[in-house]
This record gives C-alpha cells, sequence and structure tokens, in this order.
C-alpha cells in the first residue's frame, strides 16, 4: 500500500493483520469515540495536519449480530452515527482523498444461489441494519463531495490470530489440543454452508480497492463456491493426522438455512484486478499450524 492510511478499528483481527503488512498507516486513537461528534471533528483536523493521509479503511464497528438484539441504541450510534460523524469531519476539511467502509455479507440474509451486488438486501439483525444504514452515509458522502468512497461488502474470513470464539478457530484450536492419538471435539450445526476467505486475500483486496476501486460503489468479497462446515471440519481434520470425532453442543448449535451460496466477485476483480490467492485448505492449514503453535507454548 502506497498511500497513506487512516485506520479506524485497527484493534480488531483484520486491523491487527494490516499493521504487520502496510507501512504508511495511521492508527485512530482507540481513546477517541467516534460517537463523540466535536471530538472526532478535532481529531480529523489534528491527523490530516499531521499525516496528511490519502486514504480511509473504515473498519471500527460493534460488529456482533447477537449482541445487537440487546444493545440496539449502542450498535446503531457505533455503526451510523460514528460513520457519519467520520465522514462529515472529513467533509468540513474539505478531504478528496479515496474512502473505503467495510460492511458485511449478512446484508443479503438468507439469500441463496449466486449473490452479487445487485441482489436485494434483509437485513436480519439491529447490527445489519446498521451496517445497511452506515453504507447509505457513505454513498452520500461520496455523491456530495469530492471524495471517492466505497463500501465493501466481507464475507466470512479468518486466519492466524483470529479470536477461537469463532468457528474455524474454534475447530483449529481444539484439535490442537488434541493428543496424537486423536479425540473428541465440540461442534454445533454442521450443516450450514459458509464462505471462508483468507485473511491476507481480504486485506489484499482492502489495498486493491483503495487503489482502483470506483467512487460510489458496493463490491461483493467472499469465496466464489460455499462448502459445508462438516466438508470443511472433515478436511481439517485428515489435515491435522488426528482421528477426530463430533460431539454436537446445544450451546454451540445455531438454526441456520443449509443451503450453499455462491459470492459474485466479478465487479471487484473487473475494478481493480484482485484474485483470490488462497485456498481453502491453505487457510485450514495455517489456522492449524498456529494452534499447534499456541499449544505448544502453554
Amino acid at each position: 500500500m502506497q498511500k497513506t492510511v487512516l485506520i479506524t478499528g485497527s484493534s480488531g483481527f483484520v486491523g491487527r493483520f494490516i499493521q504487520q503488512q502496510w507501512s504508511n498507516i495511521v492508527l485512530w486513537p482507540r481513546s477517541v469515540d467516534l460517537t463523540n461528534r466535536s471530538l472526532v471533528q478535532s481529531k480529523v483536523q489534528e491527523l490530516l495536519k499531521e499525516h496528511r493521509f490519502t486514504a480511509v479503511l473504515h473498519l471500527a464497528a460493534q460488529s456482533n449480530p447477537r449482541l445487537s438484539f440487546t444493545k440496539v441504541v449502542e450498535t446503531w450510534n457505533t455503526n451510523v452515527m460514528g460513520t457519519l460523524h467520520l465522514t462529515g469531519a472529513l467533509e468540513e476539511c474539505g478531504w478528496d482523498g479515496r474512502f473505503l467502509f467495510t460492511s458485511t455479507g449478512e446484508v443479503y440474509g438468507e439469500k441463496k444461489g449466486e449473490i452479487d451486488e445487485s441482489t436485494e438486501v434483509q437485513p436480519l439483525s439491529p447490527y445489519v441494519s446498521s451496517k445497511c444504514a452506515a453504507e447509505q452515509v457513505v454513498r452520500d458522502f461520496d455523491f456530495r463531495t469530492a471524495a471517492e468512497a466505497m463500501v465493501v461488502r466481507s464475507f466470512n474470513h479468518s486466519g492466524p490470530g483470529q479470536r477461537n470464539i469463532y468457528f474455524l478457530p474454534s475447530m483449529a484450536s481444539q484439535i490442537a489440543g488434541l493428543p496424537p492419538s486423536g479425540g473428541t471435539i465440540e461442534v454445533g450445526n454442521l450443516n450450514v454452508h459458509k464462505n471462508f476467505l483468507h485473511v491476507e486475500d481480504v486485506v489484499r483486496a482492502y489495498a486493491a480497492l483503495l487503489e482502483s476501486g470506483r467512487g460510489g460503489e458496493t463490491y461483493n468479497l467472499g469465496a466464489r463456491q460455499s462448502r459445508s462446515l462438516n466438508d470443511i471440519l472433515q478436511v481439517m481434520a485428515e489435515m491435522s493426522g488426528k482421528d477426530v470425532e463430533y460431539r454436537r453442543h446445544p450451546e454451540r448449535f445455531r438454526e441456520e438455512s443449509p443451503e450453499p451460496v455462491s459470492v459474485c466477485t466479478d465487479k471487484l476483480e473487473r475494478d481493480t484486478g484482485w484474485k483470490r490467492e488462497k485456498s481453502l485448505e491453505s487457510l485450514l492449514g495455517d489456522l492449524l499450524r498456529y494452534w499447534n503453535r499456541q499449544v505448544t507454548a502453554k
């Protein structure tokens, strides 16, 4: 990444990975609450004067769908008002750089088959509704200013360093903790189909969009073909060389549609030249190696 990029939400999984990969980055201070309009205005002015950043990657969000049902106001304040305050402060400074807002593939709800950017959104949680609203804030920002602002709808992604509250690192950490002969791990609903990208491919896509994405556009980012969680877990177990058995745990079980989804990334590939480089098997191997190291280090 050649541009100087201001990054919000840099303490999250993707943000931490970017800090290892990109140079010329400016980190939004965690102490400056994006829901506080006056603080955001003064901090944007300060950072622009000091660093003259020409791009913004807006990762900061309340991104837990379940939590959003009990924290509706907090979710909307962070995701919508935070985005509005940030874009408003940039507008007041006359900033004309490139802005990328990270939304979610969950905006499509339970739609199945091939999903492209024209597929109707179907928000099923306050979290997703807030992301849809924030997307419109970004489109308005692009329309009324000289900045080039874009939305990327990211589907599932993982990699080393992601917390094991998520499916892939949870499975990898449990398998890594088994003895060499194998054993039993706890699972949820394995009939669900998911699309997983390696975090390295996701970060490359963000960089490509900040370089050559088109202002005002929305882009899908995900694996083209989904796989059932059962198939994915079988591949991971085989890669580990252990005899792994599953025990369904009620707290891990979620009622979700098992139908497969295909994420169309034609627009992203056409506008930026981005291509997926890391296979699912590469992702699973990286996760197993990471969690094997974590277990050994204990």
